[in-house]
């Protein structure tokens, strides 16, 4: 008997030790999982400061990008591999070219430069040495931004010796080859509102006339990406007397109006409209769109 009461006390005594080892533990557990909670809750209300913030102050000001339709990559829009084959000069980012009588050729690059490229020896295209004609920069002119310190070229038109540039950073000038010397005709600021993206431009048969592009009132080509995301409607089509050096808005509301290209009797202007993947075809007496052509991708420069 005092044998069984022995065992029974050692039995209970391992109870309360185990009851009090699992208790221990619990005490233990509960402040790591009290802290595990706190730190989600505070991380989830850094969160969403964080994004309340951005949303209040971005500069970006997104619209519903409405009217895109999805166009098959198939017939004159399948896949083909025409462009594979040419032969690839190594240059940075070319945006627009003219080719001259000579079989030169006239290239605005990212880094500001106007380049001509020689033919070769033998007279094949492109593959001569490559000629500085602007060094990118103009100095004290008046700018679209400073950002990158230099110009852009995006648009080239060449008539005679006189090779026209439209440049999102200094706006519209023209190059005399023989000297290359340079005179800006348009600065973004003599446009109302001042203009913040030109772009590029065609020049009528008669050389009186042109029309370019600001593809926006807001954004600049070194914020190109937030014009872009926000995907907003101010681009303009604007023309430009070489007599009287008047500028006359003539189509606004475009959605990042781009290429400029002349029908060749110039009743007519091709624009398209980047971020609405379409181009345009305005009647150049009423500026209303008379036909358009929705594209399976970004429509860039037109020629």
């Amino acid at each position: 008997m005092p044998e069984r009461n022995a065992r029974r006390r050692r039995g209970r005594e391992n109870e309360n030790n185990s009851e009090n080892e699992v208790t221990e533990r619990h005490l233990q557990e509960r402040p790591a999982n009290s802290s595990l909670i706190i730190s989600i809750l505070i991380t989830s209300i850094i969160f969403i400061a964080v994004c309340a913030y951005g949303h209040n102050n971005s500069p970006i000001n997104a619209v519903e990008i409405e009217n895109v339709v999805e166009v098959e990559l198939e017939g004159p829009f399948a896949v083909n591999e025409k462009l594979s084959h040419g032969k690839r000069i190594a240059m940075r980012a070319p945006e627009s070219c003219a080719e001259a009588d000579d079989k030169k050729l006239y290239v605005g690059l990212r880094d500001g430069r106007v380049v001509c490229i020689h033919p070769s020896n033998d007279g094949e295209i492109g593959a001569g040495k490559v000629e500085n004609i602007t060094t990118g920069v103009i100095e004290g002119a008046v700018n679209t931004s400073d950002a990158w310190g230099h110009g852009v070229p995006l648009g080239i038109r060449l008539r005679g010796q006189s090779l026209y540039v439209m440049d999102a950073i200094y706006g519209f000038y023209v190059i005399d080859l023989p000297t290359k010397s340079l005179k800006i005709l348009i600065e973004p600021d003599v446009v109302t509102p001042p203009m913040k993206f030109p772009n590029d431009f065609d020049i009528s048969a008669d050389e009186k006339t042109v029309y370019f592009t600001d593809s926006s009132e807001k954004y600049p080509i070194t914020e190109l990406m937030s014009e872009v995301l926000e995907g907003s409607c101010t681009s303009r089509l604007i023309k430009y007397d070489m007599l009287t050096q008047k500028l006359d808005v003539v189509k606004d509301g475009l959605c990042f109006g781009n290429g400029v290209q002349l029908i060749d009797d110039e009743s007519m202007v091709i624009v398209p409209e980047t971020t609405r993947y379409r181009v345009n075809w305005i009647d150049t007496k009423t500026w209303e769109i008379k036909h358009f052509l929705h594209l399976p991708a970004m429509p860039d420069n037109v020629r």
